[in-house]
């Protein structure tokens, strides 16, 4: 399944601004995936997941309509707590504590100016530009990861691959996805200097995550009895135990 730029989430009450946000995007040469994209017959909220989580952007047209779905809800729910998205929300329609989830929404958002309906056109230019200043690192930050699992680059290039990546504040989630990318790489064609560089960096750039994986490249470099086997355990080790405190894991 091919990555998506931009996963918008809305109410189907909405859906006629939400398809022309969707051709807006699409014209300004970004992956836009919506749920009118969900094949006939195929398990919905499984194809819904994937999309989501494959998402580097997530655009919520917040209305009355949208903060009173569960859809909705679950869909801004999980990318920000769970997938740690950047999140764009575009306020379509006034909302009132009354509707729906929409107080719980506003504390955990921040919500831009309501859109001025008799100007849409204009309304959505600005939104592409918005989306456009938001995801202009998304093609440096896919380069690196590219990069990160291509078995012909050299170690010197993986390293800064690494580096660059760790020196992004935004599109974290996009980020870590690299870094795990990186992380498997590595368990399957692993080179010592290039595992040490990555725990290093993990330290203090990965997340929960990261864990799972770090733990197999631990098990598979710590076997082994040369001098890198043992310095790359040890810098997992230091690294493992850096996310287990900051992500408030107990071992």
């Amino acid at each position: 399944m091919k990555d998506n730029d931009i996963f918008i989430s809305y109410s189907h009450q909405d859906i006629s601004f939400a398809e022309e946000l969707d051709k807006q995007l699409t014209s300004k040469g970004w992956n836009v995936w919506r749920d009118n994209d969900i094949p006939r017959g195929a398990l919905w909220k499984k194809n819904l997941n994937k999309h989501l989580e494959s998402s580097s952007l997530v655009i919520v047209i917040v209305s009355p309509a949208s903060m009173r779905s569960q859809y909705v809800t679950y869909e801004w729910c999980r990318a920000k707590f769970e997938l740690d998205k950047e999140l764009l929300p575009v306020y379509l329609g006034m909302c009132t504590h009354d509707d729906g989830y929409f107080q719980h929404f506003e504390s955990e958002v921040q919500l831009p100016p309501l859109l001025d309906l008799d100007n849409v056109h204009g309304e959505i230019e600005k939104l592409c530009n918005g989306v456009n200043e938001v995801l202009t690192p998304l093609r440096s930050i896919q380069t690196f990861g590219k990069t990160l699992n291509d078995s012909s680059a050299s170690a010197e290039a993986k390293i800064n691959a690494i580096d660059s990546l760790a020196q992004f504040d935004t599109l974290r989630s996009t980020v870590t996805d690299c870094f795990i990318v990186a992380i498997k790489h590595q368990i399957q064609y692993g080179y010592g200097p290039v595992q040490i560089r990555l725990a290093k960096v993990l330290e203090t750039h990965g997340n929960s995550r990261c864990i799972p994986d770090l733990v197999k490249l631990f098990v598979i470099a710590s076997s082994g009895n040369d001098y890198y086997g043992k310095a790359v355990g040890e810098s997992i080790v230091t690294t493992l135990a850096a996310l287990y405190n900051r992500e408030n894991f107990h071992f």
